[in-house]
């Protein structure tokens, strides 16, 4: 029996060697009816994307944006996502063009973040057919608008009408004010003629004539032909007579505006007085004949302006919804001006285009004693027309520069323009200098057909 009990724990301890089972007598403590407990299976839970709530993009030169795409783990953007995002390009003057991300050139990159990726994609074609303006760029997903900037298209592909603070020995310098097609708005170009005998004469035949047909602007005659003009203490008493007037009764708001706005760029001349039919005691297509009028005075935002021509001129476009002087609404007057340099909030003009790029923001202003304001705009105002050529840039800035002066100029008590970056004075911006405060030029839009 003995014998039995030593083989039958030599079978045993020879079982558990075989099967590598731990020597613990635990194992021997089996309870055949406890349940199997099955190891759980671990559901994966699926990626999450969301579109982040920020674009990166050329302010000038908008040839590709950058969207970010977060992650809830280390994944790259599903098609099903990619699917859902679209971008929309609006625009003040035309319908908003929407675009899904399938139908454009885009690509996808890593970032520095490993939940982050971005989605780069290829404006060139888009914003190549895009007119000169303002626009603003939505990103969204499922419809909802998650990400937004602007910019604009500036007119680089024409050639600037320069300024002139200068006058010149024997001939007469003078500005005209010739109204757009619809009559609604003027653009000033100046020209020099031989001095002459009598030069509001003079003035107000060139005005009727009509401007440089290479400019695009409407051709002349623009205004009625005046037969008799009579300068007295500095006012200008234009006589129109029948039948000079017919077909002017409905613009003639418009009309008396470009002769008093051209005959006061003369020295000797400080209103207008007008009278038709030797008559004014009546009104003439709303205007009151009894009144002097004087030049526009108001508050302006100089924009480049180009429609059928080769040429691009500055248009003053008037911003008449400031009239408190207390120093917090001049501040906000001064930034509101920004914004419609950019053609920010501006009416829908064809031909009209931006002076200063969208995204340049201006950081503050300070307007001293002797009538000169500083301007400190932000950092990208150094760096905004680099995606140019040396000669495009360095004409775009000066553009930029003249806009900027004679917009600031036509506010009262500001005689002159300091601009600083960042509240840093920089000497060269593109080839101009910037390091001292610049005046208003005497001259706007020189005609290119003068010699």
């Amino acid at each position: 029996m003995l014998k039995f009990f030593t083989n039958l724990i030599f079978i045993i301890m020879l079982f558990f060697f075989l099967s590598g089972m731990p020597m613990n007598m635990e194992i021997l403590d089996i309870n055949p009816f406890q349940p199997v407990i099955e190891t759980p299976t671990i559901t994966e839970k699926p990626v999450q994307f969301t579109l982040e709530d920020s674009i990166e993009i050329d302010p000038v030169n908008p040839q590709r944006m950058t969207l970010a795409i977060l992650a809830s783990d280390i994944a790259q953007p599903t098609d099903s996502f990619l699917n859902t995002l679209q971008v929309t390009i609006n625009s003040p003057l035309k319908s908003p063009a929407v675009l899904k991300l399938s139908e454009l050139n885009y690509t996808i990159s890593a970032t520095d973040d490993p939940l982050i990726t971005s989605i780069v994609i290829n404006l060139s074609e888009i914003s190549n057919a895009l007119s000169p303006g303002y626009y603003q760029i939505d990103a969204s997903n499922s419809e909802t608008v998650k990400a937004m900037a602007n910019f604009s298209v500036l007119n680089f592909d024409k050639t600037y009408l320069t300024t002139s603070d200068t006058e010149q020995n024997g001939r007469l310098s003078m500005t005209l004010y010739c109204p757009t097609d619809d009559y609604k708005h003027l653009v000033p170009i100046s020209t020099r003629v031989a001095y002459p005998e009598n030069r509001s004469r003079t003035l107000f035949k060139a005005l009727h004539a009509g401007p440089t047909e290479t400019l695009g602007l409407l051709p002349g005659p623009t205004i009625p032909y005046a037969s008799r003009i009579y300068i007295s203490n500095g006012v200008a008493s234009v006589y129109i007579y029948s039948p000079e007037q017919v077909g002017y009764e409905d613009r003639f708001e418009q009309v008396t505006e470009s002769i008093v706005n051209s005959m006061t760029s003369l020295s000797f001349i400080s209103s207008v007085k007008f009278y038709i039919d030797n008559k004014d005691d009546e009104a003439f297509g709303n205007v009151d004949l009894k009144a002097h009028y004087e030049p526009t005075k108001a508050n302006m935002a100089y924009l480049n302006y180009s429609l059928n021509s080769d040429y691009s001129m500055m248009m003053p476009i008037s911003i008449d919804a400031f009239e408190s002087a207390d120093d917090s609404t001049y501040e906000r007057m001064l930034r509101i001006l920004k914004g419609a340099l950019a053609l920010r909030d501006q009416e829908a003009i064809d031909g009209l285009s931006p002076s200063i790029p969208a995204q340049v923001s201006l950081l503050g202003t300070d307007l001293n004693e002797n009538g000169t304001i500083t301007l400190d705009f932000s950092d990208n105002f150094e760096s905004c027309l680099d995606t140019l050529s040396d000669e495009i840039a360095s004409n775009a800035a000066q553009r930029m520069i003249d806009s900027i002066v004679y917009s600031y100029c036509s506010y009262e008590n500001i005689d002159s323009v300091q601009i600083i970056v960042n509240h840093e004075i920089i000497d060269d911006f593109y080839g101009v200098d910037i390091s001292k405060p610049f005046t208003q030029p005497l001259y706007i839009n020189m005609d290119p057909s003068i010699s």
